[in-house]
């Protein structure tokens, strides 16, 4: 029988922001106050939460990473997780460590994390974009180009400072390494803050909003992070290039 219900629980999931969830399984008859502090239900209702919420990161990041991903469902898994109040303090700590750009949905919306250099060519492909939110607000965002022919792929790095208030992430750049030579950082980056709200932190995601609605849209451009919990290392190593120091 529990089983069965929490099987029903994570169908709903689907359909019923986490909130209405909770409520349809926890009874306001379970509710027990004791001289007006803690309640079961509320208890019940922050497991439960935490379960669906557990799931649907799951069937996100796997649609995230499907060749033939549906669009309308990571928007639709995404506006569930963002339904459910992000966690009171400090959200710098919950950032801290190395991601793993997932998904954006709009160009624009993965440029705070790409040096828009790779790829360029009808030659090169970009493979992957990691970003290092760091200590003492440091930023360092990696991409890596797959090359065609008998040349090896190509690591860039993006380096600067970042920081997050009132629920917005910003992000400045001031250099770039390319393979191992420091540099100017791109054009499209110089002297610009790049910003994004946060709309949901969790330790295996985190979900953006670009602060601009992409032309011609009527919701705003999503990023999808995963978390990198091994670092960026393993990524690069199977990439063959260049390590970075660990954290």
């Amino acid at each position: 029988k529990t089983a069965l219900g929490l099987h029903v629980a994570l169908l709903l999931a689907a359909i019923l922001p986490l909130p209405a969830l909770v409520r349809a399984f926890v009874p306001a008859r379970l509710v027990w106050t004791v001289g007006g502090g803690s309640d079961i239900h509320r208890a019940l209702g922050c497991h439960a939460c935490a379960v669906v919420a557990a799931d649907l990161t799951r069937q996100l990041l796997s649609e995230c990473s499907k060749e033939d991903r549906s669009l309308e469902r990571i928007e639709r898994l995404a506006g569930l997780l963002e339904a459910e109040e992000l966690p009171s303090g400090k959200p710098k700590r919950a950032l801290l460590g190395d991601w793993k750009l997932a998904f954006a949905s709009e160009e624009s919306a993965a440029d705070a994390f790409t040096s828009g250099e790779a790829g360029q060519g009808p030659l090169s492909v970009l493979e992957c974009a990691l970003v290092r939110l760091q200590a003492a607000d440091a930023v360092r965002a990696i991409e890596v180009a797959r090359r065609f022919g008998p040349f090896g792929n190509e690591k860039r790095t993006l380096v600067g400072k970042w920081s997050i208030t009132d629920g917005v992430l910003r992000l400045r750049f001031t250099s770039a390494i390319r393979g191992r030579i420091d540099g100017e950082v791109p054009k499209k980056h110089a002297g610009i803050v790049h910003e994004a709200t946060l709309t949901h932190v969790a330790p295996k995601l985190v979900l953006l909003r670009s602060a601009l609605n992409a032309e011609g849209s009527s919701t705003r451009p999503l990023v999808v992070l995963s978390k990198l919990k091994k670092g960026v290392n393993p990524e690069l190593n199977e990439l063959r290039v260049d390590r970075e120091d660990e954290m």
